[in-house]
This record gives C-alpha cells, structure tokens and sequence, in this order.
C-alpha cells in the first residue's frame, strides 16, 4: 500500500471516529435533555392541582395522586372501579354519552361540570376537560379534572342573592300600593269610631278592624324589610317568653299524633329584635314540621340555647361572625327534605306541599326577617328521618329600654298646613284625621299644583306634608323649590315604599323627617306638635 494511500486510510478513520464521537455526544445530550423532559413532566403530573386521568374501556387506567386525592379511595380501588360509577347519578348518563361520542371521533365541547361522589358520600363538582387519545394503541380519553365546588358554592349564592333582590323589589312594589290603600281603610276607620258610641256593637266591630287594618300595616312592614328597603325600629326582647307562649299556641292546634317537646336552657335570650317576627319565625318553622308529619304523626322538637362561634362560619346563604348568639332549633320526624331542593326552600313561592296548604312564602319570610336581624338559618335533613331548621340570633349583653307608646289620646293642635298626595282617596283621609286634630288643611294632588298654591301665598303655611313618589314631580324635587321660596319652611316625607330614600340623602335637602304609610292619627298628633 502506497503511503499516500495509508494516509488517506487513517484520516478516513479519523473522520468516521468523529463523527462517531460527535453522534455518541448529542445522542448523550438527547437522552439527558429527554430525561429532564420527563422530569419536569413527572414533577406537573404528579404535584399538579388537577386531577389528570386516562379512561378507557370505562375504566381508568392511569392516574396522578390528586386524582386520589379527589375521590377519596386507593390506587386499586379506583383501578376495580367502573369510571362511571364515580359520577353522581343525576350528571351520569350525560358524561356518559359524551364519552362515548368523543371515542367516535364526534367534535364536541371538551369542557364540562359535573357531580362526583367520593369515598365519604358528600359530591363534589369539577370542572373537566376531555380529549381522545390513543393509549397502548387503543382509544381513550385524556381528562383534566379540577374541584369547583367552592366556586359553584359561591355562584350559587351569587344566584339566590339576585333572586331575593329581584323578590325584594317587587314586594317593596307591593307594598307601596298595599300601604296607600291601608292609609284610606285605617284612616276612615278611625275618623268613623270616634263619632260612634264606645258601648255600641258597631264601635266593636269597627275596632276589630281597625286592628286588623293595624296587623295588615305589620305586614306591609315585613314586606319592606324583605325588601330591604326599610329598617325595624328594633329594641332588646327577651325570646323565652316569646317562645314558651308560641309552643303553647301551637299545641292547641296541632293533631293529636303529634307531640311537642320544649326544652329551653339559656343564660342570655336577650336579643335586639321585634317580637311579633320572632314569633312568627317559631310560626312558620313549626307550620312546616307540621305539614311534614301531618299524615303519620311523630315529634316536634323545639329547644333554645346559646352558642358561642369563635369564628366566621358559613350557614348556607349566611356568614355569622364570631359572637354569642341564641340557637333556636326546630326538628321534626317527617319525611324530611329532598337534597335536591335544599338550597331552593328559601326561595320566595318555591314550595312542595299540595294545593291549599300553603303559598311558598313562609320559609321566604324568615329568611328575610333573620337577615334583618344579623342573624342566620339554615336547614337539613336529621339522621334517620325528618328535617331540623337552625336560627341564631346574636344576643346583646346588656338590658336596654325604649319608649313604648302609651294609650294616651292624641295631641290636638293648630296651624295651616299644605298636604301633597297623587292619591285623592289618600289626601282626603290623611287630611281629615288632621283636621279633626284641629289643624287647617289645603290639599293638592301634584308637585306642580302644590308650587303654585304655595307661590300664591306662601306665607299661610306653618307646615308642608308631601308624598314622596308622585309623577312629573317628586316630594323631594318639590321640597327643593319650596325651600328656596321659604328656606324655614318645615317639610315633611312621608310614603309606603322608598327604593333610595336614605335619611341622610333625604336631609341634604332640607327635608326634616321620613313618616312611613299608613299613618294613625296618634302618629300625625306627636309628629305635628313636634313641629309646631
């Protein structure tokens, strides 16, 4: 072999043995870089905060902790286990038919939220996202599945909260109507009894209306509490005898299969409060363990005693703060509540009884009462059978005390006054219970009508009255022109429904004070005097 030959030989040898080099090198750096890969697959995989699952053939085949986390079993329980059997029943069949277009190769939404049961039997809902992929060369579903229920939890209550909104608004609606009419019943009623003798039937039956008149007022209050758009002149009420006095009512009217049982053991039952609410919370809550238990009998359970939270705790649609509260608990042995409509029996007309039993707002009423209170309710189904409905209400450590109207008769008076009402029937009862005060009174029917009377001579008026929602003008757009032709002019509002009427928006305008509908005569007596 000539040299120059040789030569060529080993520089061939030296080239491959380089390149051999260079191929043993990347693929060296090829199978660490394949390995960090993988690592930083394993380390998502495995601390990810999303379950991540491979289904196929209903079954799941591959798995990360979290997704043993989430359902709550061993790797070789979820291994024996039908995927499908995890899913509560009600979202079963759906997945399901997903599952099996998916596998078609049918495009549909890879996202979907759905129920789980875990091993403890409380569900959770998740969030998924779904997608086929071919597993040991088969076809099968890649899943990402994360816990939402915290977030549903809050939506739902997202969700109630606009209801009951949406319910307030249309009661605060009601209500304004309902208390323009109470004013010309109850107004009339009570101009009527003073002309008729105290010992005639007719001054009875009159006076039972007037109460009556006197409860429905009651009423159109609560309905502006649950509308949130009135606040109750709330004062401290001791709840044990509230209570002891309403169990012994219902005894009277319960059926003899039923048997109630009081057990009362408090150290504190003062509460700020009103205690024709309270009683008709105890009311409403026993009308239904009644209903519940009405064809078999059973027991009603009432019991009162005090409860201390040391922190924030969630009560259904309630967030009770840390504090003593009073705990009144109604338990019956009925059939219970469905958990499927838990969360709905608050609900305003959301109700499950037969036809004349009910109208679906008693439930509805206490959570509005108890919202006003600060307090909280919640409800649940008792171990074994029945249902228990919670109430707490936060109790005040002092003894305080308020002036309650006496029984004495009213305070006549005298002085010109301009009373404003879009509503004739309303204007002229409002006004003959002033007169019959001893007052003067002009009337006008708009906000237009009352400026010109009271432009033509302004100096004849010692006090304005005016209705709040009138159309064209408003009391307080008329309140503001007024003043500015009489600046010491004393102006009152008065209405059955205010939506923004806030006493301190209400006072930059001059105005001194908010009189609700309907008003009695004892009210436009004192309220008068104070003025003139």
């Amino acid at each position: 072999m000539k040299k120059t030959d040789h030569e060529q030989l080993i520089k061939r040898l030296q080239q491959k043995t380089r390149a051999l080099e260079e191929e043993i090198r990347e693929r060296r750096r090829a199978e660490r870089d394949l390995r960090e890969s993988e690592k930083k697959y394993r380390d998502l995989f495995t601390h990810t905060h999303d379950a991540i699952f491979i289904v196929q053939d209903e079954f799941i085949r591959f798995f990360n902790p979290m997704t043993e986390k989430l359902l709550g079993y061993s790797a070789e329980e979820i291994r024996s286990i039908p995927f499908f059997r995890f899913i509560h029943a009600d979202d079963r069949y759906r997945i399901y038919r997903k599952y099996r277009q998916r596998l078609r190769g049918r495009d549909i939404a890879s996202t979907s939220r759905l129920r789980i049961v875990p091993k403890n039997g409380e569900p959770i809902w998740i969030h998924i996202n779904s997608v086929r992929i071919t597993w040991e060369e088969q076809p099968a579903t890649l899943t990402f599945a994360r816990d939402i229920t915290l977030e549903k939890n809050l939506e739902n209550q997202l969700q109630h909260a606009r209801k009951m909104e949406a319910i307030g608004i249309l009661a605060g609606g009601i209500a304004h109507d309902f208390n323009n009419i109470l004013s010309t019943i109850n107004g009339y009623a009570e101009l009527t009894l003073l002309q008729l003798d105290k010992k005639s039937q007719a001054h009875a039956n009159l006076t039972r209306v007037i109460q009556a008149g006197n409860r429905a007022r009651e009423l159109a209050r609560q309905m502006l509490n649950f509308s949130r758009e009135e606040t109750s002149d709330y004062t401290p009420v001791t709840v044990t005898p509230i209570v002891k006095e309403t169990v012994k009512l219902i005894r009277g009217t319960l059926p003899s299969p039923i048997q109630v049982h009081l057990h009362i053991e408090v150290s504190n039952d003062l509460v700020l409060g009103d205690a024709i609410q309270i009683h008709q919370i105890l009311m409403n809550l026993c009308t239904n363990a009644r209903h519940a238990m009405d064809e078999e009998g059973g027991i009603l359970d009432i019991s009162l005693d005090n409860i201390r939270l040391r922190k924030k705790t969630t009560m259904g649609f309630f967030q009770p703060g840390p504090g003593n509260y009073l705990r009144l608990t109604v338990q019956d042995s009925g059939h219970g509540i469905p958990d499927d409509i838990l969360d709905k029996i608050f609900d305003p007309y959301f109700t499950t009884k037969r036809k004349n039993r009910g109208t679906g707002l008693g439930l509805s009423i206490v959570h509005g009462i108890v919202k006003g209170l600060d307090g909280a309710v919640t409800a649940a189904n008792r171990t074994g059978s029945g249902a228990v409905f919670t109430v707490l209400f936060p109790v005040i450590d002092e003894r305080r005390t308020r002036k309650r109207k006496s029984d004495r008769p009213s305070l006549r008076g005298s002085g010109n006054l301009l009373l404003v009402d879009n509503e004739p029937f309303t204007a002229d009862t409002c006004a003959e219970m002033i007169e019959s005060l001893g007052y003067q009174v002009k009337i006008a029917t708009s906000g237009n009508e009352a400026l010109a009377l009271f432009r033509s001579n302004s100096g004849e008026f010692d006090l304005v009255l005016t209705d709040y929602a009138m159309p064209q003008m408003g009391g307080i757009e008329l309140a503001d022109r007024l003043l500015r032709l009489r600046p010491e002019i004393p102006i009152l509002l008065y209405s059955g429904y205010c939506d923004d009427l806030l006493p301190e928006n209400v006072k930059k305008h001059g105005i001194r004070e908010i009189l609700p509908k309907p008003l009695t005569k004892r009210d436009l007596s004192e309220i008068l005097r104070r003025y003139l």
